[in-house]
């Protein structure tokens, strides 16, 4: 496959237009009965307005795995170029791991942990390492509410951008 990708930032920062092209191979579908989804291993280049070209070993996946009929795993991957706040270009991996089950027909849970790596061009490294637990409510086919908290904790070569955050969120989906 190829894709390829274009980021733009504001201003004329030194990431103000990153061109990157992604030349991969991979499969999606039924791999077994109960483990679907796609992947992909490949190599991208990226060339940044006002600034040399770079290119890196990319990869993508999003793969479910059926434990039971009620419970689930999704793993995803992926690693490939970005963009910084201040329009830099980075180099990201993510990996994360969700578990869904469904206690009953009315509630259903969720736990995942993600752990994200950025590199920043100016010494800068960014460990970031998320969790998050959530319980849905169903009242009905039309209404449900969901709790959930996340912890978010992320650790850099920088230490004015390292941080700890909790949320907390209750949310009410309604379908029409």
């Amino acid at each position: 496959g190829f894709t390829p990708s274009e980021i733009k930032t504001q201003g004329n920062g030194p990431g103000s237009t990153q061109i990157n092209k992604y030349y991969n191979v991979g499969a999606r579908g039924d791999f077994t009965p109960k483990l679907t989804g796609g992947f992909s291993v490949g190599y991208t280049t990226s060339t940044v307005t006002q600034s040399k070209n770079a290119a890196l070993f990319a990869f993508n996946a999003n793969l479910g795995y059926e434990l039971s009929p009620k419970t689930s795993l999704s793993l995803t991957a992926s690693r490939n170029f970005g963009a910084g706040a201040q329009g830099e270009q980075t180099k990201s991996t993510v990996f994360s791991l969700t578990a869904f089950t469904a206690f009953s027909p009315q509630w259903q849970g969720s736990a995942g942990l993600t752990y994200q790596n950025v590199g920043y061009p100016a010494n800068r490294t960014d460990n970031n390492i998320a969790g998050n637990v959530a319980a849905t409510y169903i009242f009905s086919t039309k209404i449900s509410a969901t709790l959930s908290y996340s912890l978010n904790n992320n650790y850099s070569t920088v230490s004015s951008a390292e941080f700890m955050d909790n949320i907390l969120s209750l949310s009410v989906g309604l379908k029409y």
